[in-house]
């Protein structure tokens, strides 16, 4: 007994020994399997991304930049040559909306800001405000029942409307008339060149981003509300 109480107190450490290669030994698989996971990972991650095949740009219209190859030049040095030189002039306040902004609004939704507003002294409906359109639309009928009352000219327009209704558009030609926005301390009026356009459409007018920077506006469609300062 004595004999085999000294075989198996010697050979303790030999087990011990033998659970700390097992663990050594477990350790090790497991690094190897995360290295393995971290390898499939970064393959797959490869596939996943897209293929970038090329950029698409905006095509404009309009006259907005000029009405001529010349014009449209001298307004990209322009814009150019005013991103370099950008200087803030004044306190620019600050525009946010809030959730009281959205009372009465259907939420969620996704109709189109339209609105009333005065033209010319007319109370015009249907005003679409479309931060998507570089120019600023007047549809003919509009401009035939405002100019029965101002006798308007308008001037000609050599550039077309692309991408409008589908399609290319050739405008009518082109005024500047007074838009009013908000009333009483709110009011503030503009003048704004719209493109004068014969197609049919559920708006009299298109406000687009020419238009809506003439009054700095923000505009909200969630909580369908237009700010400016």
């Amino acid at each position: 007994a004595g004999h085999l109480k000294e075989f198996v107190i010697r050979d303790r450490p030999r087990g011990k020994e033998k659970r700390r290669c097992m663990e050594d030994s477990v350790a090790r698989s497991d690094r190897d399997d995360d290295r393995e996971d971290d390898a499939k990972r970064e393959k797959r991650r490869r596939v996943e991304v897209p293929t970038k095949r090329g950029t698409i740009y905006m095509i404009p219209g309009g006259p907005t930049d000029g009405d001529s190859n010349k014009s449209q030049k001298g307004h990209v040095r322009v814009v150019k040559r005013k991103r370099e030189e950008v200087e803030i002039t004044g306190r620019m306040p600050v525009i946010s909306f809030r959730a009281e902004n959205a009372r009465g609004v259907l939420l969620p939704h996704s109709d189109a800001l339209v609105i009333t507003a005065e033209e010319a002294g007319f109370d015009v409906k249907r005003v679409f405000f479309d931060t998507g359109s570089s120019v600023d639309v007047m549809f003919y009928d509009c401009f035939a029942q405002i100019n029965k009352h101002l006798n308007l000219e308008l001037k000609p327009v050599a550039t077309a409307l692309y991408g409008f209704n589908g399609g290319e558009v050739m405008p009518m030609g082109e005024v500047s008339l007074t838009v009013a926005l908000g009333s009483g301390d709110t009011r503030k009026v503009r003048m704004v060149r719209f493109v004068v356009v014969g197609a049919e459409s559920s708006y009299n007018i298109i406000l687009g981003r020419t238009g809506l920077n003439a009054f700095q506006a923000v505009v909200s469609t969630y909580h369908m509300t237009i700010k400016y300062p």
